[in-house]
């Protein structure tokens, strides 16, 4: 049901229509006017429902009205002043007990407790209610995705001669089969699916969008022993919790309500979930919005988030800054939380005449995670020493850090006070110190030259050495391998292209034009820059496809074996003559053996001559090695020849 049909829909919800009371009328005038109010007041803009039916059962009206192609029942008082949205109990039935409530709003040491807490929420998914439930939800997940885990969404219904059954028609039947397979099949895309659905209920676009197998979820859908098994164990929770509105809220197997803990919001639903744990997570103390979350399908809604995100512990949490880098007009911070918290940092710098430059906008970094604040229109000069210090501060009061401008900094001017200059990091320090500068300026393929690193000064000039000199000393590696081993988590197409026109030549590698390049080249004197199997590669010119080379491997491999053979075969024929005592035809054949050893020493050449060239091969690799080959059958000729003497009578020496 995808219309707004009053506060919720669970069990009896009342809704007062426009008027009170309004004066007893025939079963048509009362149809009549619930379906006006539905239509004014609960579906979405643009859209009407019809009225199918009306009659009347135990002293009330049951509409029935048709939306979007599902036949949707109300059921509303005879004088038409409240509306049912489900229908009513029959109080001549007892139901299943619940879990007895105590009077008045539950608190949180009422809730049942675990150590692995499970808020299961049961609706159906056209339900404009069930639908508000699911946007808190994926609210929650979204915001503390540790919550993930401890969440399930249930779903409404029964199986009838071997088919799903929903309580808004089969049109809401089946979506409630394909979340359900979404959820048991692909969990890890059900939450991008649902976030996409809660908008307008597009389900072709949903499934594209979450990058949903469509192919494995039609198999589930169709498959009985899959699909409809999945949604007969959700069945018999329902059927278990004597569940029959949506949505409905199960914690720990005990029935619960959001509207103890403040209504229907993300962060009371939170705080309901989060005194299920026998003991709370840091992140439960993690505040979420308190606005209550639009009904039905909503394209965009409101959620105010806090400000700050509130921290696990700040006992525990610890911030520090790696690097600094200052423009004439932006600066950058590098931060590290090296706590146990989840912290939410800003950061400010500060010149030395006093001018500050701050973000305001700040970064959430989980522990262990590392982060860059950027700063802009900071203009605090070109050189290092209009710098002053680096500011960085967290939601946890205390939790601090601040560097001066004599540590971690790198600026685009290259001057450094001489006096300064000695001596005190190591290759690997260096390396460790720039590779982080070269991360922040844009990790350009080949600024690592131009990135000097203070107290780096090995060659004893008195001057700061680059980073490329720091990676050459500790490394030993090339250019492009520097890049690579600093840059290439950032950037993984270093090399990756589709065509030719993907690859350029910058400094001494052949890459991606994907990757920043400082100095574009042309390739060296008889190398290309291009793209061999989705690589860009350096390679001779003339260079012929691999395919011809691998064709030569194998036939130069049997040819090995079929001669390994007939070297068999002849010593076996040398040894029956000599065991005759026929040594002239003993040695004939002993030397026929010799050949095919030549002969497999010759293809061993070959073979290695085709591994020096394998990277890159020529048109004029391919044809000195078949030079060679033809070597080889000049070859076999003398033995064929050789042979011939050994099987005739007389054996000329």
């Amino acid at each position: 049901m995808s219309f707004n049909l009053a506060k919720v829909c669970v069990v009896l919800l009342l809704v007062t229509l426009v008027n009170p009371v309004f004066a007893q009328s025939e079963s048509e005038e009362i149809a009549n006017k619930v379906l006006s109010y539905i239509n004014e007041n609960l579906v979405t803009p643009g859209s009407t429902a019809t009225l199918v039916s009306v009659e009347e059962i135990n002293g009330i009206y049951k509409v029935v009205t048709e939306y979007k192609g599902n036949k949707i029942p109300v059921y509303v008082t005879k004088d038409g002043s409240l509306l049912f949205a489900s229908q009513p109990f029959n109080t001549s039935q007892d139901l299943p007990k619940k879990r007895e409530i105590i009077e008045g709003e539950s608190t949180c040491e009422d809730l049942p407790k675990s150590d692995t807490p499970k808020l299961e929420a049961f609706l159906v998914s056209y339900c404009p209610f069930g639908l508000q439930m699911q946007r808190i939800l994926t609210e929650i997940v979204k915001e503390i995705p540790q919550l993930k885990d401890y969440v399930k969404v249930r779903y409404m219904g029964s199986i009838a001669d071997g088919k799903i059954m929903s309580m808004h028609g089969e049109h809401e039947a089946q979506e409630n089969l394909r979340q359900i397979c979404i959820r048991e099949e692909q969990g890890d895309k059900y939450w991008d699916y649902i976030s996409c659905f809660i908008k307008d209920g597009n389900t072709t676009r949903c499934l594209n969008e979450a990058k949903i197998n469509t192919e494995k979820l039609n198999a589930c859908m169709q498959d009985r022993n899959r699909g409809l098994k999945y949604a007969q164990e959700d069945f018999d929770l329902q059927n278990k919790y004597s569940i029959t509105g949506s949505p409905t809220l199960i914690l720990n197997g005990e029935h619960v309500s959001e509207f103890d803990f403040g209504g229907r919001t993300a962060d009371a639903v939170k705080t309901l979930l989060c005194c299920g744990f026998t003991e709370k997570p840091c992140y439960c103390e993690r505040n979420l919005s308190t606005e209550r979350i639009p009904v039905g399908f909503v394209e965009n809604y409101s959620i105010t988030h806090p400000e700050e995100p509130s921290p696990c512990n700040c006992n525990v949490a610890s911030i520090t800054i790696e690097h600094v880098y200052v423009s004439d007009d932006s600066a950058k911070i590098m931060v590290k939380n090296t706590g146990f918290a989840d912290l939410y940092v800003k950061g400010m710098i500060v010149a030395v005449n006093g001018v500050s430059c701050i973000n305001n906008t700040g970064i959430l970094l989980k522990k262990g995670e590392i982060g860059i604040l950027q700063l802009s229109n900071c203009f605090l000069g070109k050189d290092c020493e209009y710098f002053d210090r680096a500011i960085v501060t967290t939601n946890c009061a205390g939790v601090s850090d601040t560097v001066t401008s004599k540590a971690y900094l790198t600026c685009t001017s290259t001057h450094l006070p001489k006096e300064e200059a000695k001596n005190n990091l190591s290759d690997e320090e260096a390396w460790n110190t720039g590779c982080g500068m070269w991360r922040m300026r844009g990790c350009k393929y080949g600024d690592d030259k131009n990135i000097k690193i203070r107290g780096y000064d090995p060659d004893g000039d008195g001057e700061w050495n680059s980073l490329r000199d720091a990676c050459i000393f500790a490394f030993g590696i090339s250019a492009g391998e520097c890049w690579e081993k600093c840059c290439g988590f950032d950037n993984p197409e270093l090399k990756e292209c589709n065509s030719d026109s993907d690859c350029h030549w910058c400094e001494e590698e052949c890459i991606s034009k994907d990757v920043h390049c400082l100095l574009i080249k042309s390739p060296p004197k008889g190398y290309e820059c291009k793209c061999i199997n989705g690589v860009c590669r350096k390679v001779k010119k003339d260079s012929v496809d691999k395919t011809k080379l691998l064709e030569i491997l194998m036939q130069l491999e049997q040819l090995k074996i079929k001669f390994s053979s007939l070297k068999t075969t002849a010593l076996s024929i040398a040894e029956y003559y000599d065991s005759i005592g026929n040594e002239a035809k003993t040695n004939c054949w002993r030397e026929v053996s010799l050949g095919f050893d030549a002969l497999i020493l010759k293809l061993n050449s070959i073979t290695s001559f085709i591994g020096e060239v394998k990277e890159n091969p020529t048109k004029d690799d391919i044809t000195k090695i078949k030079e060679d080959i033809a070597e080889i059958r000049e070859s076999i000729d003398k033995i064929i020849d050789k042979v011939f003497m050994c099987v005739t009578e007389t054996i000329v020496r």
